[in-house]
């Protein structure tokens, strides 16, 4: 079931990293998750700011094409796995 705008019978959480979400234009979109540590684990509004080590792997396993109008940054160090390709049109910072 597609959903394109907001119903408030469809309004729920999931609780998980990765959950959908209602933007402000009343459209849904799935959030893009991450992984974090610090002092809490739930990651909502209020809670969310004590979290403030975001994690990233160390090793990209996966063709990635950043666009010319993408900005990104990850912590390094970074390695590329053999037959991957980073492609990077815009910015990419690595800390």
């Amino acid at each position: 079931m597609a959903l394109t705008k907001a119903n408030t019978s469809m309004m729920y959480a999931t609780g998980t990293a990765s959950s959908t979400f209602l933007r402000g234009d009343g459209a849904w979109e799935v959030a893009g998750g991450g992984y974090y540590k610090g002092s809490q684990t739930t990651g909502n509004a209020t809670t969310g700011p004590g979290d403030i080590f975001r994690i990233n792997r160390a090793n990209l396993n996966a063709n990635v094409t950043l666009a010319a109008s993408e900005n990104a940054s990850c912590t390094g160090p970074l390695t590329i796995n053999v037959d991957q390709i980073l492609t990077v049109n815009g910015t990419l910072v690595i800390l």
